[in-house]
Protein backbone atom coordinates (compact mmCIF):
# COMPACT_ATOMS: atom_id res chain seq x y z
CA UNK A 1 0.00 0.00 0.00
CA UNK A 2 1.53 3.34 -0.83
CA UNK A 3 1.60 6.23 1.68
CA UNK A 4 0.15 9.81 1.19
CA UNK A 5 0.97 12.91 2.89
CA UNK A 6 -3.11 14.59 4.88
CA UNK A 7 -2.85 16.87 1.95
CA UNK A 8 -3.07 14.73 -1.09
CA UNK A 9 -5.59 12.41 0.62
CA UNK A 10 -7.81 15.30 0.98
CA UNK A 11 -7.81 16.19 -2.66
CA UNK A 12 -9.00 12.26 -3.63
CA UNK A 13 -11.74 12.22 -1.04
CA UNK A 14 -13.14 16.07 -1.41
CA UNK A 15 -11.34 17.38 1.30
CA UNK A 16 -11.00 20.57 -0.16
CA UNK A 17 -13.83 20.63 -2.33
CA UNK A 18 -15.80 24.15 -2.37
CA UNK A 19 -19.65 22.99 -3.01
CA UNK A 20 -21.52 25.74 -1.00
CA UNK A 21 -20.95 28.48 -3.08
CA UNK A 22 -22.76 32.08 -3.34
CA UNK A 23 -21.74 34.94 -6.00
CA UNK A 24 -22.59 38.68 -4.59
CA UNK A 25 -21.78 41.76 -6.32
CA UNK A 26 -20.71 44.71 -3.95
CA UNK A 27 -19.09 48.07 -4.16
CA UNK A 28 -15.24 47.71 -3.29
CA UNK A 29 -12.93 50.53 -2.42
CA UNK A 30 -13.69 54.25 -1.66
CA UNK A 31 -15.55 57.07 -3.80
CA UNK A 32 -15.43 58.00 -6.07
CA UNK A 33 -12.93 55.10 -6.86
CA UNK A 34 -15.70 52.47 -6.21
CA UNK A 35 -15.26 49.14 -8.18
CA UNK A 36 -18.01 46.76 -8.97
CA UNK A 37 -16.77 43.29 -7.89
CA UNK A 38 -18.14 40.09 -8.16
CA UNK A 39 -17.47 38.17 -4.35
CA UNK A 40 -18.06 34.44 -4.33
CA UNK A 41 -17.48 32.68 -1.22
CA UNK A 42 -17.46 29.00 -0.44
CA UNK A 43 -17.85 26.62 2.23
CA UNK A 44 -15.79 23.40 2.47
CA UNK A 45 -16.88 20.14 4.19
CA UNK A 46 -15.32 21.30 7.31
CA UNK A 47 -17.17 24.60 7.59
CA UNK A 48 -14.55 26.97 6.17
CA UNK A 49 -15.13 29.75 4.64
CA UNK A 50 -13.25 30.95 1.22
CA UNK A 51 -13.82 34.19 -0.62
CA UNK A 52 -12.23 34.93 -4.03
CA UNK A 53 -13.09 38.66 -5.63
CA UNK A 54 -12.82 40.02 -9.30
CA UNK A 55 -14.04 42.83 -11.34
CA UNK A 56 -17.92 42.63 -12.59
CA UNK A 57 -18.58 42.34 -16.25
CA UNK A 58 -20.67 44.64 -16.10
CA UNK A 59 -21.26 47.13 -13.44
CA UNK A 60 -25.06 47.19 -13.61
CA UNK A 61 -24.64 44.16 -11.53
CA UNK A 62 -23.92 46.20 -8.51
CA UNK A 63 -27.23 48.22 -6.39
CA UNK A 64 -26.96 51.57 -7.01
CA UNK A 65 -25.06 53.37 -3.88
CA UNK A 66 -26.62 54.48 -1.35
Amino acid sequence: MKKVTLPAAEAVIGGTCKKNCTDSFEWIGSAPNQVCTLVRSCTDKYGKIHQTSMPAVDSKQCRPIG
